[in-house]
């Protein structure tokens, strides 16, 4: 978790890092944080366009 933490802080808009590092939150059994995870990862998508990666998020952030 803190080698995505950190590639997002430097690299904030880099969509697939922010679904990567959720579906590890997930794996770890945390379903609070992969939630808000999968939140800045959908706000980030949606942001930069990128509307496919928000529906994947979306469906895999509903589906906990």
């Amino acid at each position: 978790r803190a080698a995505f933490d950190e590639l997002l802080q430097h690299n904030p808009d880099y969509v697939p890092a922010h679904f990567m590092r959720a579906r590890l939150i997930e794996q770890e059994g945390d379903r609070e944080a992969a939630i808000a995870a999968y939140d800045a990862g959908i706000r980030t998508a949606q942001r930069v366009g990128d509307q496919h990666a928000a529906g994947e998020m979306m469906a895999a952030r509903d589906a906990l």
